[in-house]
């Protein structure tokens, strides 16, 4: 079908306007259903448009559907042998009645209207505050499932957003920045727990080829920390982590360093780059550094 009104588009290029309009009660793909589908392409020489509404769609393995999912396009520039839709903007509607949450998405992509290829594309999601548990229920199952055995969130909130990239159906970039409130958690046997966390957490990762470069900034904002034997109160001067570093599979290299700055209580870092040579792991260069004082009043053991 895409195929299919992408050439549609390129022969109503000759014309001055045109409009197609498809509804489908139902549609059923090898990993997904839908309902409630309308379709609307409206081509003119200035400023080509697509809108799509989606009542409900399912994806295999998610335990919820989407409901009243909205798509439009503003403005499609069509070229030669391709389609290039880059301002979009939708929203869909999750969770049970009574408990919905709203993802506000940006969508970007570019296909290749001879084989239909989606050579390009981004997503955007964005959302207000709201209960982590409400994130939990969007994950897949067996994801949802895997996370539950390592660690049981009891409460918190959090809001922000996380834009994915990708080239020829390959991931090339994820980043984003995340706001956390009450987070409190524990892991089953009881080694690491918190109470009341709060903190912002800005991350992006980079993929070229087979290298990755990623880095790692958190401000936490309060609460309390237990990992075994250590206790961490951030209730003053709050603490922020850093980390970042790269991995060349050309030479087999890690590269990565981090710091932990405390105010007027520790201040540490570290670093090392490690690579690898007939599977043996080999240090080639390390660095690190710790200040302390009056670390009773946050750290105890």
């Amino acid at each position: 079908m895409l195929v299919g009104l992408l050439i549609f588009m390129s022969a109503c290029s000759v014309f001055a306007a045109a409009e197609i309009r498809l509804r489908l009660n139902d549609a059923i793909g090898e990993s997904w259903s839908a309902q409630q589908i309308e379709l609307v392409v409206e081509y003119t020489a200035e400023e080509p448009s697509l809108e799509l509404t989606v009542g409900q769609l399912q994806l295999a393995g998610w335990p919820a559907a989407f409901r009243d999912l909205q798509l439009e396009c503003r403005l499609a520039e069509s070229t030669a042998g391709s389609l290039a839709c880059q301002q979009n903007d939708a929203q869909m509607v999750v969770g049970q009645p009574g408990a919905e949450q709203v993802l506000k998405l940006k969508i970007g992509f570019t296909v290749d209207w001879v084989s239909g290829e989606i050579t390009g594309s981004t997503l955007q999601i964005d959302t207000d505050r709201m209960g982590i548990d409400a994130i939990v229920a969007l994950l897949p199952v067996d994801t949802a499932q895997a996370l539950s055995r390592q660690v049981s969130v009891s409460s918190g909130e959090l809001a922000g957003g996380v834009k994915i990239s990708a080239q020829h159906g390959e991931l090339a970039s994820v980043a984003g920045s995340v706001n956390l409130w009450g987070v409190s958690f524990s892991n089953p046997i009881g080694t690491q727990a918190g109470e009341n966390l709060s903190a912002q957490v800005d991350f992006s990762t980079e993929l070229t080829g087979d290298n990755l470069a990623f880095s790692l900034t958190s401000q936490f904002i309060g609460g309390d920390l237990f990992i075994n034997p250590l206790f961490f109160s951030w209730a003053e001067n709050p603490p922020s982590l850093t980390a970042r570093g790269g991995w060349s599979a050309i030479d087999q290299r890690l590269v990565f360093s981090a710091s932990y700055r405390h105010p007027q209580q520790l201040d540490m870092a570290g670093g090392a780059e490690l690579f690898w040579s007939d599977n043996v792991v080999q240090l080639q260069s390390a660095f690190g550094w710790i200040t302390a004082e009056n670390l009773a009043t946050s750290y105890q053991a």
